[in-house]
């Protein structure tokens, strides 16, 4: 499974969400997550692929806040695939 699709699936399950938040959470993900790490098999994330993705919205010109919110979504979704076993 792509991380995309994995992503999907998980944004569906995010019911808690006030819409602001949720606007937060596609803004992240359609111009920063997914263009880096959407293609990518969620069975080949590692800690190299994690510290590839920050260093790359720097070189972007994302600002702290922005890195640090998309570091944390990406952190989430993976730990969510993790205790799920994929």
């Amino acid at each position: 499974m792509q991380f995309r699709e994995y992503t999907s699936e998980w944004k569906a399950g995010q019911r808690d969400l006030a819409e602001s938040s949720l606007r937060t959470l596609e803004s992240l993900l359609e111009h920063h997550i997914l263009p880096t790490l959407g293609s990518r098999r969620m069975s080949t994330f590692d800690h190299k692929v994690v510290d590839g993705f920050i260093r790359t919205t720097e070189r972007n010109g994302a600002g702290l806040a922005t890195q640090s919110n998309a570091f944390d979504k990406v952190k989430s979704v993976l730990l969510d695939a993790y205790r799920l076993g994929i």
